[in-house]
């Protein structure tokens, strides 16, 4: 596979959060790929899709769009290097892994500012727990990831999720987590998975490295003000992070294999079409602040439960130790690698 630089566009993003844009493109998925372990997923037909619903944005939410005159929604995997013993080939772990889907950055105060060094002080509470009784190396599961909230439509997304019995992960803003803190305790409650995805969806890759603990560890410690847990996995805004940087933060990293590009569409439909055309070990990428995509939850849940699939956290589709500073495009699978 031929490799290519993320890019990166800056955008600006109002400090009451009203609109900002972020182009999203997943990693890709091939057992062939030596270079990255990544690519291309593909799609399928999905049946009973309802229809495509109407986008609409509360003024008070983070929004993601196609970034102004980027020309494609779309952008390529960027540069994988494989760490030592986690081969990328073969669906493991990479260091790097890291989805090429350009992003937008944090207000430009951000970029300059010193951070407060309370920001930067590690909560006590300690890391969410999750207990799954599914072994996703002898079962198929499949990994729905929700990013950018909470929001207006997480509720919803929560219910056809409970529902159907299946789990899910959430990857919050702090901003988000602010301002819809009731939100992120149903998740909780209903046995979802906490993800950091920064304190208000800044590059981090033009951030200092304590710029960039501030931006992880404000929303460890809303978090575990809120809730008493702190999250496991990191996923950067854009997938931006270089290895070094990946390595330095300390963290293990959710990248994705299937990416349904539903903050583009903002079509229900596609976003069914693709997000069922998972496959075992798949961790699929969606926004939960879209309307379209929260219509489109409990079709897609349909569709890969009537596959066999069990809808599970990270936690339990990559293992209960996943590796500090490595970047997990996908989980385990029957007949895969097994992860600790």
């Amino acid at each position: 596979m031929a490799r290519r630089t993320p890019a990166v566009a800056a955008v600006g993003l109002a400090a009451a959060l009203a609109l900002s844009s972020c182009a999203s493109a997943g990693t890709t998925r091939a057992d062939a790929s030596a270079e990255s372990g990544l690519a291309s997923s593909t799609t399928a037909s999905a049946t009973g899709a309802p229809e495509a619903s109407s986008p609409e944005a509360g003024a008070s939410e983070h929004t993601e769009g196609a970034l102004p005159g980027s020309g494609s929604a779309s952008a390529t995997p960027s540069e994988a290097s494989t760490a030592t013993g986690e081969p990328g080939a073969t669906g493991d772990p990479t260091a790097s892994g890291t989805p090429g889907h350009a992003s937008h950055t944090a207000p430009a105060s951000s970029a300059t500012q010193t951070p407060d060094p309370q920001d930067t002080v590690a909560p006590t509470a300690p890391a969410q727990s999750i207990k799954g009784g599914v072994d996703c190396s002898k079962v198929p599961c499949v990994a729905l990831t929700f990013d950018d909230g909470p929001g207006r439509y997480t509720q919803q997304i929560l219910d056809a999720l409970t529902a159907a019995k299946a789990k899910a992960t959430f990857f919050l803003i702090g901003t988000q987590i602010k301002a819809y803190p009731q939100l992120v305790k149903a998740e909780v409650a209903a046995g979802m998975q906490l993800g950091n995805h920064t304190w208000d969806h800044a590059d981090l890759t033009r951030l200092t490295h304590a710029q960039q603990l501030a931006e992880l560890t404000k929303v460890d410690r809303e978090l575990a003000g809120l809730v008493g847990v702190t999250p496991v996995f990191l996923r950067p805004p854009g997938g931006a992070l270089d290895k070094a940087e990946k390595l330095a933060l300390k963290r293990p990293i959710a990248d994705w294999s299937v990416d349904t590009e539903d903050w583009r569409t903002r079509n229900t439909a596609q976003t069914i079409k693709v997000a069922s055309s998972a496959k075992p070990g798949d961790i699929v990428l969606m926004h939960d602040i879209h309307a379209s995509t929260a219509a489109a939850v409990p079709q897609i849940v349909k569709n890969l439960q009537a596959k066999g699939y069990h809808l599970v956290t990270l936690t339990e589709l990559i293992g209960q130790h996943p590796t500090l500073g490595i970047a997990y495009g996908w989980g385990q699978k029957p007949g895969g690698p097994k992860h600790s």
